[in-house]
């Protein structure tokens, strides 16, 4: 299974995927209350930041993109500031956009909230839900194909906002009749997703669909065949949050999956099929449906069996999870997690770095970045980390490969593999991401990634740090660290057993 998804996705030719729907601007409002208003019992915010998100189809985008996917995304905009914001931020992300059709009569939904430290004071939508005509249709279509002509797998975000409609789903279905669809929903009425392979509700929205209150298995079982019989041909998979996931195939005899693999007949006496969630730790659940739909999008172009599948979603959902805000789970992130059998792995491959600092600025959010070998853990180490993390929003640590390790410390060095020590670096809640670096410096990582602050220990000066004057040059911070006193791996090592 890891295999064939990494053979599938880190080659020249990756899949092609085409995201359409419903794209917005999630906007942040971020400051702090200390005090009441005197015109009203309501709080007064001093305001400190402003932050602009990919929401909606677009945070979909972004989430195939991170997994090695190629994307074109198509939805409609007004024309307004929350358009070109949108455009920006999808152009820093590197996901194709042609697709994106300007309606003067309609506007950019945005989504804006207003947050004092961590607690959400408010909620504004502006929107103007309206389905598209013939001719807009024409356009994202038109966007589409001009961008990445022939995809392997389209997905339509319905945030019930008017772009995805029967007669798009129709036009899709005949202009891709062999391409598999799947439709993350909104709407009440499911007859107008006919035509898509694969719909994934929650499991509220399914019961508002079904209109059948789910308490238990019977209960979804039986949400789930009624919203098969609106989907003829199509597949339920009920997302679930904390208790995984739920599929329902169709009733056919049987079922091939774009690898040809022939799926398990279906009887008159169906069943679901249950995952279990995978998640370690839960700190934000915000994107994780996306990131899941994501996931078993890739899976499916990759020629996995529906069991491995809904696995592999759930493994993607649980490392999402795990992170503050809608932000994308990696590929590197997911094949090592898939390997290790758990949803802890951090680590990122140097290839995808400039990715994750698109996905960082994307985001609004701060990336640092250490380094060192980290070969025999201390005090000493967790206090930098723990320092570094505070100085952002992501901590990426860089660590010396086997090779670059005895290079620098000596044949008997280093004492744990790069695998082990990335491995336990992972484990530490204030370390993000982990990559592993062959040179004998950090400086191709930090060019690759070009972090807003660089943290060093204070062995060292900022003359002395690597990536100082290139971090310095674009912008950002660099920090110097105190030592704990009398911790070092080195001195650890030397020691005998007697003096540790």
């Amino acid at each position: 299974m890891i295999e064939r998804l990494r053979g599938r996705l880190s080659r020249g030719d990756s899949p092609r995927f085409w995201v359409i729907g419903d794209v917005m601007l999630d906007r942040y409002y971020m400051g702090s209350v200390d005090r009441v208003s005197p015109e009203a019992p309501v709080p007064v915010m001093l305001l400190d930041r402003i932050e602009d998100k990919l929401g909606g189809a677009g945070n979909v985008a972004q989430n195939i993109l991170a997994l090695g996917g190629r994307v074109a995304l198509a939805g409609r905009v007004g024309a307004d500031e929350p358009a070109e914001r949108l455009r920006a931020l999808l152009a820093r992300a590197g996901v194709l956009a042609s697709g994106l059709a300007e309606d003067p009569s309609a506007v950019t939904t945005v989504k804006l909230r207003v947050l004092a430290g961590a607690q959400q004071l408010v909620r504004i939508d502006h929107e103007r839900p309206e389905p598209p005509g013939s001719g807009m249709l024409d356009a994202l279509l038109d966007g589409l194909a001009r961008d990445l002509p022939q995809p392997d797998f389209v997905l339509l975000s319905d945030y019930a906002k008017g772009v995805v409609t029967s007669e798009l789903i129709e036009r899709l279905r005949r202009l891709l009749p062999a391409v598999p669809i799947a439709v993350d929903p909104k709407a009440r009425d499911y007859s107008k997703y006919r035509g898509a392979d694969l719909v994934t509700p929650n499991e509220h929205e399914a019961a508002l669909a079904a209109g059948i209150s789910v308490r238990d298995d019977a209960s979804l079982l039986a949400a789930a065949e009624r919203l098969s019989a609106l989907v003829p041909g199509a597949a339920v998979l009920i997302t679930r949050g904390p208790r995984g996931m739920s599929l329902l195939l169709p009733p056919e005899a049987a079922r091939r999956s774009a690898g040809g693999a022939a799926e398990p007949p279906a009887t008159s006496d169906r069943r679901l099929l249950d995952a279990p969630a995978h998640a370690r730790r839960v700190f934000d659940v915000t994107g994780a449906g996306d990131t899941a739909l994501a996931a078993l999008a890739v899976s499916w172009v990759s020629g996995l069996s529906w069991a491995e599948r809904l696995h592999v979603a759930n493994i993607a959902a649980g490392i999402k999870v795990g992170k503050i805000g809608a932000v994308p789970v990696f590929l590197s992130e997911l094949l090592a997690a898939l390997a290790q059998g758990a949803c802890g792995a951090k680590l990122i491959e140097r290839r995808l770095l400039e990715g994750l600092r698109r996905s960082a600025t994307a985001n609004g959010q701060r990336l640092v970045f250490t380094n060192g070998c980290f070969d025999v853990l201390h005090v000493g180490h967790l206090t930098l980390l723990e320092h570094a993390r505070r100085m952002g929003d992501l901590l990426l640590v860089g660590i010396n490969s086997d090779a670059s390790v005895r290079r620098l410390k000596g044949a008997s060095r280093p004492v744990h593999p790069a695998a082990e020590r990335a491995a336990l670096l992972s484990g530490f809640s204030c370390v993000d991401f982990v990559t592993i670096f062959d040179e004998d410096t950090p400086r191709e990582a930090i060019l690759a990634c070009r972090p807003d602050v660089l943290v060093k220990g204070g062995d060292y000066s900022e003359a002395t740090i690597v990536g100082a004057r290139e971090v310095r040059g674009w912008g950002g911070q660099v920090e110097v660290v105190p030592l704990v006193a009398d911790r070092s791996s080195t001195r650890l090592i030397e020691r005998g057993p007697e003096e540790r």
